[in-house]
């Protein structure tokens, strides 16, 4: 009973400090939301069937897994294809895990017997001991697919959290399926130790999105913060009453132009300055004078003109029907559709697709 209470409650209690993080942000962020509250909730229904006095089975309860593989599959595909999150997939994908809701509300909440007759029955009992088996398997094959399929864009954005993060929820995806071939293959008798064990692997998960969404971006900006300090420590002497080297952040300039002609930094939506002054090899401080005063401009201005004129340079392919606007807009770099829509407007006076639609706007850009 304790094991259960306290992964429930670790869940719920990560759940709401997620929640003040991810609120309003991205859609990809909002299933990570329902995956740690659907899996706190499933925990929670085996507290409630142990309470029964009818002592139910504990595979009777709400499904953490089937939670976890249909919801983890969908986060997998749409930060693979760079898509908003719709409401019709969190449909779809919510069935299966519904299913398990359903019936554990028709059995251990309103106590209904009627599945426990004939035919249903046997129903029952095929649900039961086969359809979570049917349903993990199947979303971590999908999860291979998909992996698979973008297998190039993988490669190159292996550095991003949002990939790190779908490749291990596809392994915790195969270490699940891997207990379902393994149940398959012991007595019947010993199954609940499968059962536990994979219950108590839903702590896998939580320190998964705790890391890539926690830890680790908190982590990176102190580092950031530290090594900012530092060189603005080391270099006050330098910059002692307001004392700008006007040639040095010249020659500053010319260099970020090269490095952003050459290597495209700006196509990684997580992207930053203190990113963009390590590959520089000078200090934050520096870059931001040099937007300032050589520029004339700010690091998110400049970063996002690029992406529009990378767009802009690419629209061919939105033309030809090969990839869509958004599509293009998130290889571009942009994270969201109204940050893309603003820049664009911004930078050319024109929607993206007013300006798709003027042939002698293409033509001159």
């Amino acid at each position: 009973m304790e094991p259960f209470l306290i992964f429930t409650t670790l869940q719920v209690v990560i759940f709401i400090a997620f929640w003040f993080k991810a609120f309003k942000k991205e859609s990809k962020d909002q299933l990570l939301l329902i995956i740690l509250f659907g899996c706190a909730i499933g925990l929670f229904s085996k507290i409630l069937i142990l309470y029964d006095q009818n002592n139910g089975e504990l595979i009777q309860g709400i499904s953490s897994s089937i939670c976890f593989v249909s919801f983890a599959f969908l986060y997998i595909r749409n930060t693979l294809q760079k898509q908003e999150l719709k409401r019709r997939d969190l449909v779809l994908i919510s069935i299966p895990y519904t299913a398990t809701v359903v019936m554990f509300v028709v059995e251990h909440i309103f106590k209904l017997q009627f599945l426990q007759v004939g035919i249903l029955e046997h129903a029952r009992t095929l649900f039961y001991h086969n359809f979570r088996k049917v349903v993990i398997v199947s979303f971590f094959l999908a999860d291979m697919y998909w992996l698979w399929r973008f297998r190039a864009a993988v490669r190159e954005r292996i550095q991003e959290q949002d990939i790190q993060l779908s490749i291990g929820f596809a392994a915790h995806s195969l270490f699940l399926s891997l207990l379902v071939l393994l149940a398959e293959l012991i007595p019947e008798s010993l199954n609940y130790i499968i059962l536990f064990v994979g219950l108590a692997s839903s702590s896998i998960v939580i320190l998964m999105i705790v890391y890539f969404k926690f830890i680790r971006p908190y982590s990176m900006q102190l580092k950031n913060a530290t090594n900012t300090f530092t060189r603005i420590k080391s270099n006050a002497v330098k910059y002692q009453k307001s004392h700008v080297d006007l040639e040095m952040l010249k020659s500053y300039a010319n260099k970020l132009e090269l490095y952003i002609a050459n290597e495209k930094p700006y196509l990684n939506a997580q992207f930053n300055l203190s990113d963009l002054a390590t590959g520089l090899g000078i200090s934050n401080h520096d870059l931001s004078m040099v937007f300032s005063n050589v520029l004339q401009t700010n690091f998110y201005s400049y970063i996002n003109a690029k992406r529009i004129a990378f767009f802009i340079k690419n629209s061919d392919s939105v033309l030809k029907e090969e990839r869509t606007i958004l599509a293009l807009a998130f290889d571009s770099g942009f994270q969201s559709k109204s940050t893309f829509n603003k820049y664009f407007k911004q930078e050319t006076g024109f929607s993206p697709t007013e300006f798709l639609k003027n042939p002698n706007l293409l033509k001159f850009s």
